[in-house]
C-alpha cells in the first residue's frame, strides 16, 4: 500500500484501488488530495500492470463531499489553472482505462462531479447523490453539467436548479449507479466488478471505452470510421489470436497488451 496525502493506492490484480482517505472530513477534497489523486491518476494512467482503476473512500459517512470548503476558505479552486479544474475534465474526457466508482454515504457537490467523471458506479443502499452548489450561491461547471448524458434533462434540472438530493435507488433507477448493494458487501463487490473488466483483454477494453465515449460527440459516419480502425487494430494484435486460442483450449488467456 502507497500512501500520498490524503490518498491510499493498492492494487489487486490488475486493478489499482484508489481510496481518498480524509474520513473526519467526509472525504473532502483539499490541495494537496487534488493533487495527489491527480498524479496518481495520471501515473496509473501509463501503468501497464493495471488494466481498472477503483475510485473509493475510507468510511460509510460519505465517498465524498467535494471541495473542502474550510480548507480554501473565500478561494475557491474552479479558476483554470485549478487542481479541480483539471482533474474533472482529465478523468472524464481522456482517461483511457474504465474508472469503477465504490460509492458510500454523500457523493455531493464535487463528489458527485468526481463520480460522474468515471465510468461505473457501484452503490450502498445509504448513498445520497446531490448538486447543492446553488444553495451556495455556486456554479457546479466542473461536471455536473454534463449530467444530461447520464439521466434525463428534466431530472438534471431538477437536481442542479434545486440542489435537492437523490438516493441510491432512484440513482439506479435512472440508470446513474450500475448496481446497488448493503453497505457491507459494497467495496467488494465494486472490485469484483473492477477484476471483471480487468480479466478482459486490455486493447479492446480501452478501444471499447472510448468509442462509447465518443458516440455521444461524434457523428455516426465518422463513428463508424472510428470503429472499423479500431477493429482492424485489435485484430491484427497478438491478443486476438491468444483469445479465441485460451477459449479453445480451455484455459485462461495470457494477455500481453499488443
Amino acid at each position: 500500500m502507497e500512501n500520498a496525502a490524503g490518498l491510499l493506492i493498492e492494487h489487486d490484480e490488475g486493478v489499482a484501488v484508489l481510496t481518498i482517505d480524509r474520513e473526519a472530513q467526509l472525504n473532502a477534497l483539499d490541495d494537496r488530495t487534488m493533487r495527489a489523486l491527480a498524479d496518481a491518476l495520471a501515473a496509473l494512467a501509463v501503468d501497464e500492470r493495471v488494466a481498472v482503476v477503483l475510485l473509493t473512500s475510507r468510511g460509510d459517512r460519505a465517498f465524498s463531499v467535494g471541495v473542502d470548503l474550510a480548507a480554501f476558505g473565500e478561494r475557491m479552486p474552479t479558476g483554470p489553472d485549478s487542481d479541480w479544474y483539471a482533474l474533472v475534465p482529465f478523468l472524464r474526457e481522456t482517461y483511457p482505462k474504465p474508472v469503477v466508482c465504490a460509492v458510500s454515504g454523500y457523493a455531493v457537490g464535487g463528489g458527485f462531479e468526481l463520480l460522474l467523471a468515471g465510468d461505473l458506479v457501484v452503490a450502498a443502499e445509504h448513498s445520497q447523490f446531490g448538486l447543492p452548489e446553488v444553495t451556495r450561491g455556486l456554479l457546479a461547471g466542473a461536471g455536473a453539467t454534463d449530467l444530461p448524458r447520464r439521466i434525463p434533462l428534466n431530472v438534471a434540472l431538477e437536481l442542479g436548479l434545486t440542489g435537492d438530493r437523490i438516493g441510491a435507488r432512484r440513482a439506479y433507477e435512472l440508470g446513474l449507479v450500475n448496481a446497488v448493494h448493503p453497505v457491507e458487501t459494497v467495496r467488494a463487490e465494486a472490485l469484483a466488478l473492477a477484476k471483471r473488466i480487468a480479466a478482459n483483454g486490455p486493447i479492446p477494453v480501452r478501444l471499447t471505452k472510448e468509442l462509447m465515449h465518443a458516440t455521444l460527440e461524434v457523428d455516426r459516419a465518422t463513428m463508424r470510421e472510428r470503429a472499423d480502425a479500431a477493429g482492424a487494430f485489435v485484430n491484427a494484435s497478438a491478443d486476438a489470436v491468444e483469445g479465441p486460442r485460451a477459449f479453445l483450449e480451455k484455459r485462461a488467456p495470457r494477455w500481453t497488451g499488443c
